[in-house]
């Protein structure tokens, strides 16, 4: 608050008053959940007099298993993830690229110190010493697991390579686009730097040498080796010890046998049918050929002549005809053989599987790397070691050391990790905590997210930037207490309608009083903005800082289009909790739309959808969710007429607004609903809190309730006119004309935004 503060007073501004308890109850919810209040939870914040009654508020929200959902799609954008593999054409899915997603969520959850997070995510493999674990051990415990699937950021770059591409001429190419993708994203999304401007030159801006470019894709070239690539489907590591491989692959093989005496029984049963099918034919044949032909087909491809040839040829399809016709010259057969190929599955199944982890891990031998003229693959220079940029000056310098020969990895990502996470690093902390700053407050203080370097916008607030990041530190490098400590703050907690001076200070608001209020703790009183929303400070400040660089109001936010899908699943009661597990299919409609899964299924939380590189979901896409061709380190926010004709015309809303109008009336239980003099107002006034969170002013209701009678005398008409009965008319009129109201609620402005 002080470090704010003292910007806007030297403009002659100060900070807003706080917004209102239910509007302030409301922002907190969506940004750390990404769902809005429920009427049950917002009267229990309400009935709380106490003065720390928005700290408990928070806790809660912070200790809610929808907080790692909600900030588990943050991180996921800057590390690229992905479901889909980055093929040219189509969505070639990863089946398993879900776990790294679902260690993501429970890592924010469970509060891993941001430091451990990154560490196991660039070096997991290496700082547990999986090789040694899994050879050591019976089971590997469940710390070496998640370090395992912490190493999918490095594989969540697009990878298009095949087992086939060993026949491509230019197959390195392919290969190199996904190292220097991983690059891109580990800089941007941990440093804060555009270090792939240096990929063919010395960097224009930032003093970042071409050398230095490729020092950084030694570290990684332990894993990634263009000249030794493992295909994309190729490359995981089996969630297993050695110990419990071994035991697999002894089950497995006694299994095998019998899958193998299966299999060619079946192929006896074919060889049996086809020959008896041969028989027949053959003997339709003239007799005059009947010898020939039979010789034809008897000797071998090797040894027949040119007479011998035609024949085959020419009687190939007639007396050695494809299985489907075997199947219906002989129906016996066909069940035979599915009888048999049932045997194979069946045995199959009994096989000891394990799940593929998409980890990244170091491949034998030493790796080399070379200089790439401009940036080209096929113009390498002098080799060069890892190492990074020199102007990152730090306490402890970037330390490797070649490790023995017979050492199973190369520990050059994890001296990497090491040097990127000590405390007094002059990006890291920064970076993130920016991160977090630009999540709440629609913009970071450094406004390029991905970009710390002279390119980039400078700080508006430069020491704040440095006291939060030794602050994150020295709380342990804890998301949660970062969070805590941002939205307990006057300056979060303000209105977001305008501002006021420092003269005009309303409620005893003036610049002492805040710095007392921050340095106590305390909570300043809450105040009805009303009468200062229209003041002329707030055309001064405007003004002076129409771009709010100064904060000295809280910035209204449209939510991210995950938190505008899920909000509606919430609101409407459709909203599956079930969390983790493989991603929800998608299914494109025929008029092109594309949509979560029908059923139970598709009402997840949108974190679950399948993130494709080619097909979003389109409700998701039109309210900007990146298509993730590398990554992304900040969203856009358009206003596009599409967008407004989504939510009123979609299927998904026409759907999820009748769910919640079975919501609204099942919990507000109205006595008369359907009958003739039915009284909308209790019914409405719960509409408002569950889509608003708050209640509707007089005239709302007025509004609402006359729009709804005016709906329900149409629909009841209507059914009328169809020839329904008058007492299921009424009821479906009414039930129609409220889902109808509740459509225009999930629409609305008001329900997209956070106040």
């Amino acid at each position: 608050d002080a470090f704010v503060l003292e910007r806007l007073e030297a403009h002659g501004l100060n900070l807003a008053p706080d917004a209102d308890r239910v509007a302030l109850a409301r922002r907190a919810c969506l940004d750390l959940t990404g769902l809005p209040p429920t009427p049950h939870e917002l009267d229990a914040y309400l009935a709380d007099a106490s003065p720390a009654a928005y700290e408990r508020w928070v806790d809660r929200l912070l200790d809610s298993p929808h907080y790692g959902e909600r900030w588990a799609r943050h991180w996921l954008d800057v590390a690229g993830y992905s479901d889909a593999r980055g093929i040219l054409v189509g969505e070639v899915p990863r089946p398993t690229a879900y776990l790294y997603r679902d260690y993501v969520i429970r890592a924010l959850n469970d509060d891993k110190p941001y430091d451990r997070f990154l560490l196991e995510q660039i070096a997991g493999d290496e700082l547990v010493d999986y090789p040694h674990v899994a050879a050591s051990l019976i089971d590997l415990p469940s710390d070496v697991v998640d370090a395992l699937v912490a190493t999918g950021y490095l594989r969540n770059a697009a990878d298009a390579s095949r087992p086939d591409f060993v026949n491509i001429k230019h197959a390195p190419m392919y290969y190199f686009d996904t190292l220097n993708d991983t690059i891109a994203i580990v800089a941007s999304s941990a440093l804060g730097l555009t270090v792939h401007c240096a990929q063919c030159h010395d960097h224009k801006y930032d003093p970042i040498a071409q050398t230095e470019y490729y020092q950084l894709q030694a570290i990684f070239r332990s894993g990634y080796r263009p000249d030794q690539w493992i295909a994309e489907e190729n490359r995981f590591i089996e969630w297993a010890s050695d110990a419990e491989k071994a035991r697999a692959a002894e089950h497995n093989k006694g299994i095998q046998v019998e899958i193998d005496e299966l299999r060619a029984g079946l192929g006896q049963l074919e060889t049996r049918y086809a020959t008896q099918l041969f028989e027949q034919r053959l003997a339709t044949l003239p007799d005059v050929i009947r010898d020939d032909v039979k010789q034809a087909f008897t000797a071998s491809e090797k040894d027949r002549n040119e007479v011998q040839k035609y024949l085959v040829a020419k009687f190939q399809a007639q007396l050695k005809p494809p299985r489907d016709e075997l199947f219906k010259a002989f129906p016996s057969y066909k069940t035979e053989a599915q009888a048999i190929e049932n045997q194979v599955r069946a045995t199959e199944a009994k096989k000891k599987t394990f799940t593929r982890i998409r980890a990244f891990y170091d491949l034998p031998g030493e790796p080399t790397t070379n200089l790439m003229r401009r940036g080209d693959w096929r113009s390498p220079a002098e080799e060069v070691g890892p190492g990074v940029p020199a102007a990152l000056a730090t306490p402890q310098p970037f330390r490797w050391t070649a490790p023995a020969a017979v050492a199973k990895t190369s520990g050059r990502r994890l001296a990497f990790a090491w040097w990127l996470t000590q405390p007094e690093h002059p990006l890291t902390a920064r970076v993130e905590v920016n991160r977090v700053w630009s999540h709440h407050f629609g913009q970071g203080i450094v406004s390029t997210p991905e970009d710390f370097g002279h390119r980039g916008s400078p700080p508006s607030h430069p020491e704040l930037l440095d006291w939060l990041a030794t602050e994150f530190v020295a709380r342990g490098w804890s998301l949660k207490a970062l969070h805590r400590l941002i939205m307990t703050s006057t300056v979060y907690r303000q209105a977001s309608s305008a501002a006021i001076t420092a003269a005009d200070a309303l409620a005893g608001r003036a610049g002492a009083d805040v710095r007392r209020a921050a340095s106590s703790g305390a909570l300043a009183p809450h105040t009805d903005t009303s009468e200062w929303a229209a003041d002329e400070s707030a055309q001064r400040a405007r003004q002076i800082d129409p771009g709010n660089r100064l904060l000295w109001r809280m910035p209204l936010k449209r939510l991210e289009a995950e938190a505008i899908r899920d909000s509606v699943l919430a609101v409407s009661g459709s909203l599956n909790p079930q969390a983790f597990g493989p991603a929800v299919p998608l299914q494109t409609r025929g008029d092109g739309e594309v949509v979560a899964a029908d059923g139970p299924e598709g009402c997840r939380r949108s974190v679950y959808l399948f993130v494709g590189r080619k097909v979003p979901v389109t409700m998701l896409h039109l309210f900007d969710q990146p298509m993730m061709s590398v990554n992304c380190t900040r969203r856009g926010s358009s206003t596009l007429s599409s967008q407004a004709l989504d939510l009123l015309n979609s299927d998904f809303m026409v759907k999820q607004a009748d769910a919640f109008a079975d919501r609204v009336l099942r919990e507000a239980a109205p006595t008369a609903y359907g009958e003739p003099g039915w009284d909308p107002a209790p019914t409405l006034n719960y509409a408002f809190r569950c889509a608003l969170a708050r209640e509707p002013s007089a005239q709302e209701l007025a509004d609402a309730a006359e729009f709804v009678r005016a709906q329900a005398v149409r629909q009841r008409d209507a059914a009328a006119a169809a020839g329904v009965a008058a007492p299921d008319a009424l009821r479906s009129a009414q039930h129609r004309a409220l889902a109808d109201l509740c459509h225009m609620l999930m629409s609305a402005n008001e329900f997209v935004y956070a106040d």
